[in-house]
């Protein structure tokens, strides 16, 4: 970068030489850029890579690279020619603010203000626009007068006040192309990496624009001719610019493309990697919420069928309950009829707890019956009374066993 600097400060200082002994800026455009054509040519018709083909999109986005290119070159030398070389290198340092500004509007570059790569690009951003605004619109008093004639080397590289305004602002607006056509080019580069071929259209193109451009303007023939030596020192080194300065500057751009590529290709790899992880996991996550559903559904089953066998044991245990009461009031029943019909002494007491109970039962009986006796006076027998029951439950008396009844009766 350097070496570029310094190619492009001597290259300003030679072209306001030239233009000063008399040189045409529009003329020198078409010269230079014929030369650094002729020199081209051999490597395109040879050693160009067969492989890379060309389409019409390609020439049509080679003549737009070569139509601001050619734009771009006419500004500069005028706008050379109204300040110095010394205002061209300054104002030189907006190209990279420019491309920045472009990148981030077409979306090539992120600015995000919170990380501190992006805070010092916009710093530098506003710092190198105030001080290209600065060294435009204020010149400033000479540190020392120098006294010399019209023709000291020294008033080469000056210009009056009155035009360095203009020539800063024409400068203002080549930077702005250059700025464009940095962009344009590294989108060029990524799409066909042939350096050589693209500044080989470049300067082609140019040649074509320029020349015409120059002949419709420029209708003097002697402002077509070579004057002086300088002027002839000027095309050398702008076509030398315009071909090994310039496949530099392409080749730059492509090995950057390809290490972005690279780098581009390893985070897609990356990338399809995390997206595929993430499937995965999307996966397992929908397979254990299935999971967690199924055990959900599988416990609610559980609880309902527990649910219904506690209502069906709670309905078999008042049923049971049931059952055991009716048992047991028919067989204090059957054991009532028993004894009022005369059966009680075929029992036989198998326990002495049974003896007591049924001791205990009998002179209850006997008990209610005289109190019966007492109350109605003239009480007809009982055994008369319930005789047709007695008979009637014969039958019920005879299924049962002829042992006593069991305790708990």
């Amino acid at each position: 970068m350097v070496t570029v600097e310094c190619t492009d400060v001597g290259l300003s200082v030679i072209s306001k030489a030239a233009m000063t002994q008399g040189m045409n800026s529009l003329v020198s455009v078409v010269y230079y850029n014929a030369l650094a054509t002729l020199i081209l040519l051999p490597y395109f018709l040879f050693r160009r890579n067969k492989r890379a083909s060309l389409t019409f999109s390609l020439l049509l986005r080679f003549f737009l690279l070569a139509f601001i290119g050619s734009s771009g070159q006419i500004l500069y030398f005028t706008a050379i020619k109204f300040s110095s070389p010394t205002l061209s290198s300054a104002m030189a340092n907006l190209i990279p603010i420019f491309t920045f500004l472009l990148a981030v509007i077409f979306r090539m570059e992120k600015l995000d203000l919170r990380r501190s790569s992006s805070q010092a690009k916009s710093l530098g951003a506003i710092v190198a626009v105030t001080g290209a605004f600065i060294v435009t619109l204020y010149k400033g008093p000479p540190l020392w007068m120098i006294s010399s004639t019209s023709d000291s080397p020294h008033q080469l590289l000056l210009s009056q006040g009155s035009d360095w305004i203009i020539g800063g602002l024409l400068l203002v607006l080549v930077f702005i192309e250059s700025a464009t056509w940095n962009v344009v080019q590294a989108a060029t580069v990524m799409e066909y990496p042939e350096e050589m071929t693209i500044v080989f259209f470049f300067t082609f193109f140019i040649t074509i624009q320029s020349g015409i451009f120059s002949v419709i303007v420029e209708r003097n023939l002697n402002a077509w001719k070579i004057k002086t030596n300088i002027e002839i020192i000027a095309i050398v080194c702008q076509a030398y610019q315009a071909t090994l300065h310039l496949h530099g500057r392409y080749k730059a751009i492509n090995d950057k493309s390809v290490a972005l590529r690279k780098v581009g290709d390893a985070l897609k790899a990356e990338n399809a990697k995390l997206s595929a992880e993430k499937s995965l996991v999307e996966q397992q996550k929908a397979a254990l919420k299935n999971e967690k559903a199924r055990h959900q559904a599988e416990v609610a089953r559980l609880n309902e069928a527990a649910g219904q066998q506690d209502k069906t044991i709670e309905a078999l245990r008042e049923r049971a309950i049931s059952i055991a009461v009716e048992a047991v009031c028919k067989t204090r029943a059957g054991l009532f009829k028993e004894y009022l019909s005369g059966d009680h002494l075929k029992w036989i007491p198998q326990t002495m707890q049974e003896e007591i109970d049924m001791y205990e039962e009998m002179q209850r009986l006997k008990l209610e019956e005289s109190q019966g006796a007492g109350v109605d006076g003239d009480v007809p027998n009982v055994d008369e009374n319930l005789g047709d029951d007695a008979s009637l439950d014969k039958d019920d008396a005879a299924t049962t066993t002829d042992g006593p009844p069991q305790n708990g009766l």
